[in-house]
């Protein structure tokens, strides 16, 4: 470490290593290891591989391992195993496959002792059936027939319904986590108050357990001054995320008395037992509400993670846990029952610094700094995230325990798990405390144990796994995509090549294709070069520049017009007709999944969210109509019809040259 290199020294006192003189960097170089083996083995396919021990030991000397399934009923193996200069031998020493799973490989080596997670995972993850297709709409946006002014999970349920009856399969949708719409406040889906429980704003109040049977909750709803609240609510165009969750706990907080404060039932108590965390979640959400401040300004010892009482002793707890198991309870019945299952969810790349996961997970999240993008041409001061990166040692040290239990909490109910930044499972870029974007390092991970672990839960749950490789991403987290299975993203907006022939590449066999993203610009919006006039408003780009990208944008889109007359799909007029053919396009391609952005078929030009902004509205765009509406909006049965259409024929003819549609 150079005398002064500032990110060094603060990405390494980040990672719990003081580097601040030369003596203390020589005296870490001098440190013995403190553990025999790595804390965590991968066993592709079930098959252990010779492990490298920190701890030299001499070669023709013996060890005794015994290895412990941990997730699942078993005795365990214990084996002799031969050491030979620095190598343990397990591959000769456990010829036979570990069953798939997680398990507990402890080692004794004379006097010393070691031990390792070890991971036995497919080597590739699940792939999908049949070609399939649905749509994105994120759940704020969704308008119900009688809503709050935010998308429920019941609107959602009705939505996947809708969507089934059309032949499709996906329902994607922008993370539906807790979140702090109080105080703390931050609505940002991707930065969630944790990554292990569910944002109770989308409970849908009127199916809420005991509902009715609450004299309490009932007089909330039929009071006329709060009728009147609902009705502005519901007619905003934009998401007021305070006022709709101060409205519907209005009626939550009574209604979780009502259930729970007495003689809860048996089915809240079954949940409560089956639900790990949730109490010590409800307690942590409780002391939030009490003292109104994020846990950093609370006095020791509930600052470091203790906090006393049982939270269904107050009413503050009991409505945290109420609204838990209400959100629980609703978001099965999108994943269980008629019509349902096919959610396509998403996990953020990182959580809250605020949050309950740093609180209680702190030994795994490197607080002394942030995770962030280095300068680009669009960033050029670059960009810091705000969340505290995760810790690659220490979370191999947990077994990946928190990891895996966020990755759990989604495939619970999703069929497509989309990995935020998916590049972060090789490195993450780092940013000290203190320091500009400007001055950060990345860090690396261990990627193959990342690897298993979505493998191994995808598999068990029966899961396709997405990762998010847009923009600049290094060759090698393509090429390990690829070895284990993880679906590519493909987005029009990204993939065309202004100048080039073809314009469009086809979309690869394991992807998930679509036109945008939530962070792009509309598909009429970018048709009409919105993102270039947003890009010279913000100051990212010169007026100059602009009236130039705009004209290649209008060559562009005539381009795109012609390249898929020469692929046999006939644009209609307009930039509508355009993503219909582009949609086919896509359709009959080889891609896995392909998704329409619901409210680009009727042409909203609002983007959802404008990264880097904080004046905007982000995250609270709703959607021009109602579900009960959709049938009749010009264009939409139509672009649905013909994405069915082209995705059957690509089955049957099982290659992107599906010809005209």
């Amino acid at each position: 470490v150079a005398a002064g290199d500032a990110t060094l020294v603060g990405v390494l006192g980040a990672l719990g290593v003081d580097a601040s003189t030369p003596s203390l960097v020589a005296r870490e170089l001098r440190r013995p290891p403190a553990r025999m083996l790595e804390p965590v083995l991968v066993a592709w396919d079930g098959r252990l591989p010779d492990a490298a021990l920190t701890v030299r030991g001499s070669a023709g000397r013996r060890a005794t391992v015994r290895i412990v399934p941990t997730d699942a009923d078993g005795d365990g193996v214990e084996r002799r195993v031969g050491i030979d200069g620095s190598t343990l031998g397990l591959a000769a020493a456990f010829p036979e496959p570990l069953a798939q799973g997680y398990h507990r490989l402890e080692l004794r080596a004379g006097r010393r002792e070691g031990s390792a997670t070890v991971i036995a995972a497919p080597r590739v993850a699940p792939g999908i059936g049949e070609p399939t297709w649905g749509v994105f709409a994120p759940l704020h946006a969704i308008r119900g027939p009688d809503d709050w002014g935010v998308g429920s999970f019941t609107d959602l349920e009705r939505m996947q319904t809708w969507l089934r009856a059309r032949g499709g399969d996906v329902l994607a949708t922008l993370p539906m986590l807790a979140a702090f719409l109080d105080e703390p406040f931050e609505p940002s889906p991707y930065s969630p108050a944790s990554r292990l429980f569910w944002n109770e704003l989308h409970v849908d109040v009127t199916n809420a357990p005991g509902i009715g049977d609450s004299p309490e909750a009932r007089r909330v709803l039929d009071d006329v001054g709060f009728r009147r609240e609902l009705d502005e609510l519901r007619k905003g165009a934009l998401v007021d995320h305070r006022r709709a969750m101060a409205a519907k706990r209005r009626v939550l907080a009574p209604l979780a008395e009502s259930v729970l404060r007495a003689r809860p039932p048996a089915s809240f108590r079954r949940w409560l037992d089956q639900r790990d965390g949730a109490v010590d979640f409800a307690r942590f959400r409780a002391e939030v509400d009490l003292t109104r401040t994020w846990w950093g300004d609370w006095d020791a010892p509930a600052r470091d993670g203790h906090l006393p009482g049982d939270p269904m002793d107050d009413e503050l707890g009991r409505y945290h846990l109420y609204v838990q198991w209400a959100a629980d309870l609703q978001i099965d019945r999108i994943a269980t029952g008629a019509g349902g299952g096919g959610l396509y969810l998403d996990l953020p790349l990182g959580v809250n610094g605020a949050s309950y996961d740093v609180w209680r997970h702190r030994a795994v999240f490197a607080t002394g700094a942030s995770a962030g993008a280095p300068p680009d041409m669009f960033f050029t001061g670059g960009q810091d995230w705000g969340f505290p990166p995760m810790h690659p040692e220490r979370s191999r040290e947990d077994g990946y325990g928190y990891a895996v239990a966020c990755i759990r909490q989604l495939l619970r109910s999703a069929s497509v798990l989309r990995i935020d930044h998916v590049m972060g499972l090789h490195r993450l870029y780092w940013i000290p405390r203190g320091l500009p974007p400007t001055a950060g390092a990345y860090v690396r991970s261990r990627p193959d144990e990342w690897y298993a672990i979505l493998n191994l839960e995808a598999t068990r749950a029966g899961a396709i796994v997405v990762g998010e490789d847009l923009g600049t991403v290094p060759a090698e987290v393509r090429r390990a995509m690829s070895r284990h299975g993880v679906h590519r993203s493909y987005v029009v907006q990204y993939e065309a090549r202004p100048g080039e022939d073809p314009l469009l590449p086809d979309p690869p066999g394991r992807s998930l294709a679509t036109t945008n993203t939530h962070d792009m610009v509309p598909w009429a919006a970018w048709a009409h070069g919105d993102d270039v006039g947003l890009s010279v408003e913000l100051g990212m780009t010169d007026p100059g520049d602009g009236r130039v990208a705009r004209e290649q944008r209008r060559a562009t889109v005539a381009q795109l017009r012609s390249f898929l007359r020469e692929r046999g799909f006939r644009p209609g007029r307009g930039e509508h007709g355009l993503l219909e053919a582009t949609l086919a396009f896509l359709a009959a391609s080889d891609a896995a999944v392909v998704v329409a952005t619901l409210d680009d078929l009727w042409g909203e030009r609002r983007p959802q969210n404008v990264p880097g902004t904080t004046d905007r509205p982000n995250w609270r765009v709703r959607h021009e109509h109602t579900l009960d509406a959709l049938d009749d909006v010009a264009g939409v049965d139509a672009a649905l019809r013909r994405i069915a259409a082209a995705r059957d024929r690509a089955s049957v003819i099982g290659t992107g040259e599906a010809g005209a549609a």
